[in-house]
């Protein structure tokens, strides 16, 4: 069963087992926290999209953004951020999900405010699974008795 949480948890996975604490000392997932410690990561969905077909078919795009804050006194944040998106790259395109290799339909990498940001979309085919709505049926059980000698 495909969620968008489980997108955002093999992401954030792949990174931890990637990069050291020292290289990155936090990842942290959907929403920014106070105190934050630097460098880390914070990882979230931005859309997901669902492009409907026939029948019960589809295509579903999830587009999520990898950001990367480096440490407060990191000098040249340019090189730093060419340098740590190429191993953001490395470590979630392919991405495992389910113990499966995802490959990765679009990336893009930015530098906002001296903030990295790895923007990756992944596009899933997808099948709606009806439930089956149709009333069971009760089993019911009768017994009946003739006793002999009765008209």
């Amino acid at each position: 069963m495909l969620q968008g949480d489980s997108i955002i948890s093999a992401i954030s996975t792949a990174i931890r087992q990637r990069f050291t604490e020292a290289e990155l000392a936090k990842v942290y997932k959907n929403k920014p926290k106070q105190g934050m410690v630097k460098p880390c990561a914070f990882i979230h969905q931005i859309n997901m999209t669902q492009r409907p077909e026939l029948r019960n078919r589809g295509e579903r795009n999830y587009l999520i953004d990898v950001r990367v804050h480096p440490t407060d006194k990191q000098m040249d944040v340019q090189s730093w951020g060419r340098n740590m998106a190429e191993s953001i790259l490395s470590a979630i395109d392919p991405l495992m999900l389910d113990d499966r290799p995802l490959k990765a339909r679009s990336i893009e990498c930015r530098i906002e405010e001296d903030v990295l940001h790895v923007i990756v979309g992944y596009t899933f085919k997808v099948i709606k699974v009806e439930e089956d709505i149709t009333p069971k049926m009760e089993e019911f059980t009768h017994t009946i008795s003739i006793r002999r000698g009765e008209p």
